[in-house]
């Protein structure tokens, strides 16, 4: 990481990657066990491997032991802070077979994201314009990789002693370039590939006020949100059922937070959707017509047990409430969230977290494996994490 002329210059790259041993009872293997499995490995290897993972048949080194660019997770990115301009931009890469033992992150995806943010008006109008583009199937284990594209530009309003107000356009294209016809269809629908071709254009609304009542400060935030899709693939012979469809949705959202007197913070938010997609034949006529509907109330607080300049300790909890309905099949699920934040020496925290989700739908099947109803089971999550930063 570098930063020059009082950071209105940064530059930064990092790269990571993993291997992963399902079983280390039985130690370290030999060469020769590789060798047999066909897998180019030497004793030089394992001895340098031998020093950080136990190396036997259980672990997993893709790529028949080669060094592949998917077994890495890398990014390198930059920015530009001059002449009221905020720009920036960024290259990740996630390999397919990049396992983040930490922190859950999408493998098999490269993006790349620019965007320049321009002040203006003695900073109360913030202009922002991005572009971003992403694809799939780093490892060509598919028959088609995913293309994805974001145009997007919004407005940022922001005046004394009046509600914030934010308005945003995306135009998002996805195409996995289908081929409908020639030798490469037969190999497609082999893989269970189907077309996507589809364009949706977002709208969006938001407004932020900060009001201090009862001795205590607060912020309310309200958005506001539509969508539609548009379906661009075409119709195939060999395929009666399209679930990729045209599609409508509206959303709305509103969030309080609260300051108190005393070393708490909470937040109360509640969300609603409902939408529409439209499922196509072959033929191309809309069959049917899906709504969906899903609603969420949470509240959440995180309180400081102790605040000191070398070491601060917090305690934080929360409850969701979900309901969403679908094909006319409604589920409700609770989640309840609560751990510990400990920050030691400004550089250091360590994390402790608890997850319950009860309401969980899992199929039931009977023994000729037909589906005979669900039942429903709780989650319980348990996560301890340690960052440095440096």
């Amino acid at each position: 990481k570098m930063n020059l002329f009082n950071k209105r210059f940064t530059f930064d790259a990092s790269i990571a990657s993993s291997i992963t041993n399902e079983d280390i009872t039985g130690g370290s293997a030999d060469a020769t066990v590789f060798q047999d499995a066909g897998m180019d490995i030497s004793h030089d290897d394992i001895d340098l491997l031998d020093k950080f993972i136990t190396v036997n048949q259980n672990l997993a080194i893709p790529g028949n032991g080669k060094v592949d660019k998917n077994l890495f997770a890398y990014t390198i990115g930059g920015s530009i802070n001059a002449f009221n301009n905020n720009f920036n931009t960024r290259y990740r890469s996630n390999g397919a077979y990049f396992q983040s033992l930490a922190t859950p992150i999408a493998r098999d995806m490269a993006t790349f994201e620019i965007s320049d943010r321009v002040r203006l008006w003695q900073n109360r109008i913030f202009v922002t314009g991005s572009y971003a583009t992403s694809e799939n199937n780093l490892a060509k284990t598919n028959s088609n990789t995913l293309e994805t594209s974001n145009l997007g530009f919004n407005v940022s309003l922001f005046l004394p002693k009046l509600p914030s107000l934010t308005v945003g356009i995306n135009n998002i294209k996805r195409d996995n370039n289908f081929a409908y016809s020639g030798p490469k269809l037969a190999d497609q629908l082999d893989n269970n590939a189907r077309p996507e071709e589809n364009v949706t254009k977002v709208l969006s609304i938001s407004t932020s006020y900060g009001f201090n009542a009862a001795d205590m400060r607060h912020n309310a935030t309200l958005t506001l949100s539509n969508s539609k899709k548009d379906d661009k693939t075409q119709d195939l012979d060999t395929i009666n059922y399209i679930p990729t469809g045209n599609a409508k949705n509206n959303s709305f959202g509103l969030s309080v937070s609260t300051e108190w007197n005393f070393p708490l913070r909470t937040s109360v938010n509640f969300a609603a959707s409902n939408g529409t997609t439209q499922a196509l034949d072959t033929n191309g006529v809309d069959v049917n017509d899906t709504k969906t509907t899903a609603s969420t109330f949470g509240a959440s607080g995180d309180y400081a047990l102790l605040n000191k300049d070398d070491m601060k300790l917090n305690a934080y909890g929360g409850i969701s409430l979900t309901s969403f309905k679908f094909a006319g099949d409604k589920t409700s699920l609770t989640t309840l969230t609560l751990g510990q934040r400990f920050n030691f020496m400004k550089n250091h925290t360590f994390y402790l977290d608890r997850n319950l989700t009860s309401g969980i739908k899992v199929p039931q099947y009977d023994t000729n494996g037909v589906q005979t109803g669900t039942s429903k089971k709780t989650n319980s999550v348990f996560t301890a994490r340690y960052e440095f930063v440096f």
